[in-house]
């Protein structure tokens, strides 16, 4: 499955810290901000879309994220 990652102002809505498993694989430290995308560490970040429409960041960054972050946060997708 691969979907577009969704654009525009978004609000953080829950964060699942660790590795996180759902039926489209596993990611790491997932901060949901619409449904079921998130912003979420991953072993794998190429320079291409290549994901289900999620965000991702290199695992140290995820860990980084959960210094700085918030539930409640804004967030802003843009190409």
């Amino acid at each position: 499955v691969r979907a577009k990652t969704p654009r525009g102002d978004f609000t953080i809505q829950r964060h699942i810290e660790g590795l996180h498993k759902s039926y489209l694989g596993s990611m790491w430290s997932p901060w949901y901000f619409r449904g079921g995308y998130a912003i979420h560490g991953s072993g794998s970040v190429p320079s291409q879309p290549a994901s289900h429409g999620c965000v991702r960041v290199p695992k140290w960054e995820a860990l980084y994220l959960n210094t700085g972050l918030e539930v409640g946060w804004p967030v802003h997708i843009w190409d």
